[in-house]
């Protein structure tokens, strides 16, 4: 073969390989376009995932390891609950576009260390982590929650005048839901 036959074969492959980047780029530059003709931000939703993506990359080491093959990078896991879940209420913010959840959603970032940490020993059945780990994650969530419930009822009044039929509802509900387990025993 001659080196005439070989270089129009390399030139051909890469024209070849060149539109389908090209094409994606294009592709993906529309989208943005388009979305900004709807009116709608992309960037501002996109920015939390990426975040969100980070730290659950950092977490796949240690997802992926074994007790046969533990994996060295699996402390990252720690760093990487914490990361994908300001990523996660950071997307959550955005989208429901209510900045005031982070008065009471940084209660999870302890909550991700803990999990990050029962995440790397997850094949060590001698850890403590597990048993104290649950317990605190309990403690932890429900804290959140009643932090959030009073922030959103009372200061931020995100129902209105309207979350004392709310209260007056869950009462109701816990109300029956006893008798009739009352009932049934």
């Amino acid at each position: 073969m001659s080196e005439e036959t070989v270089y129009k074969a390399q030139r051909s492959a890469v024209v070849r390989r060149l539109p389908g980047p090209v094409g994606l780029l294009l592709f993906t530059v529309g989208v943005f376009l388009v979305t900004r003709l709807l009116g709608v931000d992309l960037l501002a939703l996109l920015w939390p995932l990426l975040i969100l993506g980070f730290g659950l990359l950092l977490m796949w080491p240690a997802w992926e390891s074994s007790p046969e093959n533990p994996h060295a990078l699996s402390l990252l896991a720690v760093p990487g609950a914490v990361i994908a879940t300001l990523g996660g209420v950071s997307f959550l913010t955005v989208l429901l576009d209510h900045g005031q959840s982070w008065a009471y959603a940084w209660l999870l970032l302890p909550a991700a260390v803990i999990g990050g940490i029962m995440l790397v020993k997850r094949h060590d059945e001698n850890s403590r982590i597990h048993k104290r780990g649950m317990a605190v994650l309990r403690v932890l969530v429900a804290l959140t929650l009643a932090v959030g419930l009073f922030l959103e009822l009372l200061v931020f009044q995100t129902l209105g005048p309207w979350w004392p039929f709310v209260v007056m509802g869950a009462g109701i509900y816990l109300f029956v839901r006893h008798q009739r387990t009352a009932n049934n025993s």
